[in-house]
């Protein structure tokens, strides 16, 4: 059955809830009612042939459950990419794109949280049958869909051109001027100075006799350093020493060591490792993001890579997250500290988090200090943010940290996007400052999480159920 035929079958059916209301040459047009906006059920979707395109309009609202999301099942009748189109016009709402396999396994996602719109391409298998689901965020609006399945790109891992008028890919102002443009002056780049301590025994309760501190972080005092612009990094096993760089570290190798480097940021990270590359290792490295409070800016994190990664005796700052977590990384004997809420086209100010991630595994945060407090800053939104929007959560080892500060100091959230609640969560031997949070040490909604021998700075041991439970 084509995809005309399939229209004319539904206007005669009517499975779209309203009727459509258009044929056009290589697909068609519906209007998605109470069927599929209104309800999050789903509306019976065509065989989609390479050069057909798909319309729909409806409706979805975050504040009704059962209107959270609209449903569209695809099922490519040739390989290619599925490009999807999603648009709306009230500018409150936030929606996001997302498509799943036949599996349910969530496999690409656009969530950049851009007013009216959002765009995605996935390649996707002749036969196989997926899922798109266009889900609201915030607000409630209307929204027109389209979806259309073109050729597979030739080269889709050919890194972008500089100089062919797209800033896309890895390029950044300081990496492809000629297609992004010069970068923002800076002027002298802004070195943060040592914080305040908020009080820390130091040999007082608790396993751990010594936490982090500023001046035993970062690089080695008295480091003359060689001096930078971007810098990206091509060669596996290169070693990155004793520099300092302007705007930020790209890198494109495996088992790359960068150590007693300080890093001013002024793109979107401060070190960024592309996907497909591990064994990363940063060592008594300083990453200062040269942000302003309420700056409209695209910056995202200190650190950013999917693939394992270790960083050890570094202290982190100006950024709104310090690191973005995933699989097999481990953050040891580090100082986070000064986080800067920076804010998007909507005007909405980042959450900022010590530690972020989104999902991923096998992770150990051992032995670190989050410098925050509520009392007298908003600087980390928590000092770990753990949740799985993007991929299943599963074996963390979150011991032997100084924490303190943010609404919640730790927050462990299930955010019931098909990948099934934390597994395998151990909270052990940590050292929170107590009262320096606004609502609390510890959120969580999910139950696989072991506690064990966490104090606060008063001496007493951590009792009681966490929020959220």
């Amino acid at each position: 059955m084509d995809e005309r035929t399939w229209c004319e079958n539904r206007l005669v059916l009517g499975l779209l809830g309203t009727a459509l209301t258009a044929l056009v040459a290589g697909g068609c047009t519906g209007a998605v009612g109470d069927q599929a906006g209104l309800d999050g059920s789903e509306v019976e979707t065509a065989p989609l042939s390479s050069g057909a395109t798909l319309s729909f309009t409806g409706q979805v609202n975050a504040k009704i459950k059962k209107s959270w999301n609209a449903r569209f099942p695809v099922t490519p009748v040739t390989d290619g990419d599925l490009v999807l189109e999603l648009r709306w016009t009230t500018t409150s709402a936030d929606l996001e794109l997302r498509i799943f396999d036949a599996s349910g396994t969530k496999v690409a996602a656009a969530e950049t949280r851009t007013v009216g719109r959002e765009s995605l391409r996935y390649a996707v298998t002749a036969g196989e049958r997926y899922t798109v689901i266009v889900k609201a965020r915030t607000g409630k609006t209307a929204f027109t869909l389209s979806m259309a399945l073109e050729p597979l790109a030739t080269a889709p891992d050919q890194p972008p051109v500089c100089g062919d008028g797209t800033c896309n890919g890895a390029e950044e102002c300081g990496t492809c001027e000629a297609d992004c443009g010069a970068c923002p002056s800076t002027g002298t780049p802004t070195l943060p100075p040592e914080p305040e301590p908020t009080p820390d025994p130091g040999t007082g309760p608790g396993p751990t006799s010594t936490h982090p501190t500023f001046a035993s972080t970062g690089p080695k005092p008295g480091t003359v350093f060689t001096k930078s612009g971007w810098l990206t990094v091509t060669n596996a096993g290169a070693v990155i020493e004793n520099m300092e760089v302007t705007g930020g570290i790209l890198v494109k190798a495996n088992d790359v060591t960068i150590r007693n480097c300080r890093v001013i940021g002024t793109g979107r990270d401060g070190i960024k490792m592309e996907r497909g590359f591990s064994g990363l290792l940063m060592e008594n490295i300083e990453i200062i993001g040269q942000f302003t409070e309420g700056q409209l800016a695209d910056a995202n994190q200190g650190i950013y890579g999917e693939g394992s990664w270790t960083l050890r005796g570094s202290r982190i700052s100006g950024y709104p997250d310090g690191a973005k977590l995933h699989s097999y990384q481990v953050v040891e004997g580090n100082y986070f500290f000064g986080n800067t809420r920076t804010v998007d086209a909507k005007g909405r100010y980042a959450h900022t988090d010590g530690l972020q991630t989104t999902g991923g595994h096998d992770v150990v945060i051992r032995n670190n200090t989050f410098a925050s407090d509520f009392r007298s800053d908003f600087a980390m939104g928590s000092n770990l943010m753990i949740q799985n929007d993007f991929a299943p959560v599963a074996n963390y080892v979150i011991e032997n940290n100084r924490f303190s500060g943010g609404n919640y100091t730790i927050y462990l959230n299930d955010k019931d996007t098909g990948f099934g609640p934390h597994k395998n969560i151990v909270v052990r031997n940590n050292f929170f400052i107590k009262n320096s949070w606004q609502y609390g040490p510890l959120y969580q909604t999910v139950s696989d999480v072991t506690y064990s021998g966490n104090v606060y700075d008063d001496g007493t041991t951590m009792t009681g159920t966490p929020f959220g439970l």
